[in-house]
């Protein structure tokens, strides 16, 4: 009995609950329409001969009533626009009856930006007839030229190491793309799978510690990153012309700090 009496409990609250959300308790908003950006910060990069178009979305929370403009202004950054950007069909935008976001879109051109510093465009949004949310009033724009790679970039590449004043064994590498992206690419090992046992004069330490990465190339700019722990991330220089890919990296896994300079020739 006092199981049956404990069973019909659950089911009453079960009901009651059921019965809360159907009248819809839970909390929602009720307010005026609110003008806000989506997110507050994005990274556009664009070709050195091209331009990139990015579009910046607004939401105002609740349906607009009738047709209402919506004004996209800068508010900081050193972009310059007519320069570096434009905003295609201007800074003005309608929000129709009934709607809840809206957009503009900015075309980025690469030409005057670099891929080493980034400039910044910051804007915000206006309305004579919707007023500003408490949040999202900013949006940062970080704007870098990116130059694509050709179509025939090669895969395969002989190292060259040097460390100690001194040539450690060379090695060939395959560069494997990262999906997804189109300057991205894993390297199984950046000083070789001989380099420790060399360092150390140790040939049971061959194919350990491969010090593995990912290098990514930008314009003449080349970035090294690596999830070894014993590894540290680093910078590096991409000759369009030649191909040679140049860095050097640090490491925590000897005693003694030294760097690595490593070289990869295409084939």
């Amino acid at each position: 009995m006092k199981k049956l009496s404990y069973l019909l409990v659950l089911f009453f609250l079960a009901v009651a609950i059921q019965s809360c959300r159907d009248n819809h308790t839970e909390p929602f908003y009720d307010g005026e329409p609110v003008l806000h950006f989506q997110k507050e910060s994005a990274e556009v990069n664009a070709t050195d001969v091209g331009f990139t178009d990015y579009v910046v979305e607004f939401g105002t929370i609740a349906p607009v009533a009738a047709g209402t403009t919506v004004t996209l202004v800068k508010k900081g950054g050193d972009a310059v626009e007519g320069t570096d950007y434009e905003v295609l069909g201007g800074n003005t935008t309608q929000v129709a009856a009934g709607a809840v976001n809206g957009s503009f879109t900015v075309r980025v051109f690469g030409a005057g930006l670099s891929p080493d510093t980034a400039k910044t465009l910051v804007l915000g949004l206006q309305s004579s007839q919707i007023a500003n949310a408490v949040y999202n009033q900013e949006i940062t724009l970080s704007m870098r030229m990116k130059c694509p790679l050709p179509s025939n970039f090669p895969l395969t590449y002989n190292v060259s190491v040097y460390a100690f004043n001194e040539d450690a064994p060379s090695h060939t590498q395959t560069l494997v793309p990262v999906p997804g992206t189109d300057n991205q690419f894993t390297i199984a090992s950046s000083w070789g799978p001989n380099f420790v046992a060399w360092a150390t004069n140790t040939p049971s330490y061959a194919n350990q510690y491969l010090y593995p990465g990912v290098i990514t190339i930008n314009c003449g700019d080349v970035t090294f990153t690596t999830s070894a722990a014993y590894g540290s991330n680093t910078t590096g220089t991409y000759d369009p012309t030649t191909g040679v890919i140049q860095f050097a990296v640090q490491q925590s896994l000897f005693s003694t700090q030294f760097t690595t300079n490593i070289t990869l020739t295409p084939q």
